[in-house]
């Protein structure tokens, strides 16, 4: 039998990435100002599931974020999160093997 299509949720099937993308954007805000870091209370009640430009938004009007800083917290956010996920994921190669697998 041939496989034609699998499809992940990647989100906590192959890495669990929310506290990843927490921590690289605070500190990427950090990184501009420490009054703009979003507490982990702050997070979970307000912030969480919700896009980094949605969050950007949101931290002008919570925390008085100038919107001309969203394009550099954005991009440091990315920065980050490569960071950290080389800091904190090792490759798994019995799963890079099964995923290269699959593509065959």
């Amino acid at each position: 039998m041939k496989v034609k299509m699998i499809i992940f949720d990647l989100d906590g099937v192959l890495i669990d990435a929310k506290p990843l993308h927490y921590d690289a954007l605070n500190r990427a805000l950090g990184s501009i100002d420490e009054r703009y870091i979003i507490t982990k209370e702050e997070h979970l009640s307000i912030y969480d599931g919700r896009p980094t430009r949605v969050k950007l938004k949101m931290l002008t009007e919570n925390k008085g974020l100038p919107e001309n800083l969203y394009d550099e917290v954005w991009r440091r956010k990315q920065k980050f999160t490569i960071d950290i996920a080389n800091e904190q994921f090792k490759y798994d190669n019995k799963l890079i093997d099964l995923l290269s697998h699959l593509k065959e």
